[in-house]
């Protein structure tokens, strides 16, 4: 998928198991409760998202941005977390 831009857009429940999201754009995106189980989200914008109760299992969040992102509930074993430093108060 060639850059995503998914800005402000409402994914609750979603399926996205597996997605290539590389370089996504969803800044203030609706993602509770979203499968992203093995998803590749590197270099993605999810700043201020809300991803709670999401599954990331295995996901991709290497240089992804999580600023301000929502990640109250969510399943973040055997994530990659972002490089350097993550400021999120809802970790």
């Amino acid at each position: 998928m060639k850059t995503a831009q998914l800005i402000y857009s409402r994914l609750q429940g979603a399926n996205l198991q597996g997605a290539n999201l590389r370089k996504a754009y969803l800044y203030d995106a609706r993602l509770e409760n979203v499968s992203l189980k093995g998803a590749n989200l590197e270099s993605a914008n999810l700043e201020e998202a809300n991803l709670k109760n999401a599954n990331l299992k295995n996901a991709n969040l290497s240089k992804a941005n999580i600023k301000e992102a929502n990640l109250t509930g969510a399943n973040l074993e055997g994530v990659i977390m972002p490089d350097g430093n993550v400021y999120n108060r809802h970790l």
